[in-house]
């Protein structure tokens, strides 16, 4: 019996020891994030764009959609919207606000969400854009941007949310 006492509060000090040092190691790696958090924010500086700036590279993007294999459209955008000073690419994510069919609101942090990845769609787009010679074609790119980001500015025209975000060029 002694035996069992002795097993059974074994096992109980080597649990309580792992949850502690779990606890630990996730404590740190939350600290190490938000400390690279702070380096990222101080070495990260995206270029100032005016309101007219954001406008124009939102229908550059619009004239991209429609004209899906104009290589000078591409050329146009990335020579707008890469900023080779700091390394950088300005896309322009856009969102509904409303269901299309219903007219129901969608909530608010699904819309900034939808905008975000439409937005790492375009820096997918323009860094492949800039290290291809302007390929592959609109709509022919299945990736995403993840990496250094910073969210520039958002505004809502009609039904629809538009997000300004620079991402880091690697």
């Amino acid at each position: 019996m002694k035996w069992f006492y002795l097993i059974v509060s074994i096992l109980i000090l080597s649990f309580l020891v792992t949850c502690k040092s779990e606890k630990k190691v996730e404590q740190e790696m939350i600290e190490e994030q938000a400390n690279a958090g702070d380096q990222t924010e101080a070495f990260f500086t995206p270029p100032d764009l005016a309101d007219i700036q954001f406008d124009q590279l939102s229908e550059l993007q619009q004239q991209i959609m429609v004209n899906s294999t104009d290589a000078a459209l591409r050329e146009e955008f990335i020579h707008q919207a890469y900023f080779t000073n700091n390394n950088s690419i300005i896309t322009i994510g856009v969102a509904r606000l409303t269901h299309p069919e219903t007219g129901a609101p969608i909530t608010r942090s699904l819309v900034q969400r939808a905008a975000r990845m439409d937005a790492n769609r375009w820096a997918a787009y323009g860094i492949s854009w800039i290290k291809n010679s302007y390929q592959p074609d609109f709509g022919k790119l299945q990736a995403f941007f993840q990496g250094e980001q910073k969210e520039l500015m958002s505004y809502t025209q009609g039904d629809s949310l538009y997000l300004a975000v620079a991402s880091r060029v690697n």
